[in-house]
């Protein structure tokens, strides 16, 4: 099990989540994920990011989960979580925007922007971006 802490952001949209990995470290996890429907394996619970978001405890295990509440904003983010974990470290924004090919400039973290010196971002916020949403 990874977690990773991300800033979700949208038009007019700044979400803070917290995404959990179901990868588990051990047998007690994996028979316990297994019991709660996840799969029976590591591979199969390996393939489910539960994400959270931070401000009111609401969450879901996969992206489709969001689509009675956000269509757009979580479904999409959720499922960019899901498509590039491997990528993201803690702290990355989500950029819905960006992914639609709405705007052609990643936004940046909120943290960051009122900051004097800012810190070199990470890999994934220069140079990942899903294929194939969008435009």
């Amino acid at each position: 099990m990874e977690v990773k802490t991300l800033e979700i952001r949208d038009a007019g949209t700044f979400i803070p989540v917290m995404a959990i990995n179901l990868d588990p470290r051990d047998e007690a996890e994996r028979w316990l994920f297994a019991r709660a429907g996840y799969g029976p394996d590591g591979d199969a619970q390996s393939q489910y990011v539960v994400v959270v978001k931070l401000a009111t405890l609401e969450c879901q295990h996969g992206p489709y989960g969001w689509y009675d509440t956000s269509p757009r904003t979580m479904l999409l983010a959720h499922q960019h979580i899901v498509e590039n974990w491997q990528f993201l470290t803690n702290g990355d924004v989500i950029d819905v925007e960006y992914i639609l090919g709405e705007t052609t400039i990643r936004k940046v973290s909120e943290r960051l922007e009122s900051s004097a010196t800012k810190p070199p971002h990470s890999t994934y916020n220069r140079e990942r971006r899903i294929e194939g949403l969008g435009s």
